[in-house]
């Protein structure tokens, strides 16, 4: 079953927290609007999926998100810069 993610939440402070990461919004939104695949994350994590894709500029990121109740719309836990095994996930589900 193939997780579609088309609009995102923020926690109060989730925005101030991703930029601690060198992470805007804007390039979360690029991530959800481009080409992304979607992962279970590890075990006992606050975000149960991660969405690993690219930027309009060509950055990989990873954004840790977890349900809402609404259909498409997930809650952003984290964002960050991709690691090697992330970028890999990503190359391995790029048509």
């Amino acid at each position: 079953m193939a997780i579609e993610v088309h609009d995102l939440e923020w926690s109060d402070d989730g925005e101030e927290h991703i930029v601690r990461h060198g992470v805007t919004v804007s390039e979360v939104n690029q991530v959800v609007a481009g080409h992304h695949v979607v992962v279970r994350n590890r075990r006992r994590r606050s975000a149960n999926y991660l969405m690993v894709g690219t930027t309009f500029g060509g950055r990989v990121l990873t954004v840790a998100i977890r349900k809402t109740s609404k259909a498409g719309t997930w809650r952003v836990a984290t964002a960050y810069p991709s690691t090697n095994a992330q970028h890999q996930v990503l190359a391995d589900n790029t048509p």
